[in-house]
């Protein structure tokens, strides 16, 4: 496995984030593709479809959609700070709204 693309998979993520709490959907759709071009790890997988859904469900005001997506990202990404983040940016969104 090559950790440099892990690192840049890591790195998108982290800019899906940031496209996400500025509501910006397709930024994070283009942040999924790289994702996906990039991920070599089998157990993220479904990562960049969970993002572009979760953006979507939080761009619709689609809360129940986005609890269920956020779950599924808490799966894939198990107990780290890029969770924990993601649950603050879709808490922080529901805010808002």
């Amino acid at each position: 496995m090559d950790g440099l693309r892990q690192r840049q998979v890591v790195s998108a993520l982290e800019r899906a984030l940031d496209a996400m709490e500025r509501g910006d959907v397709a930024s994070v759709a283009r942040e999924a593709a790289t994702i996906s071009r990039l991920n070599q790890r089998e157990d993220l997988r479904e990562l960049p479809t969970v993002l572009v859904a979760l953006a979507e469900a939080l761009a619709a005001g689609d809360e129940e959609e986005g609890r269920r997506q956020l779950r599924l990202l808490g799966e894939l990404l198990g107990p780290s700070p890029l969770s924990a983040r993601a649950a603050r940016v879709v808490a922080t969104a529901w805010e808002t709204r």
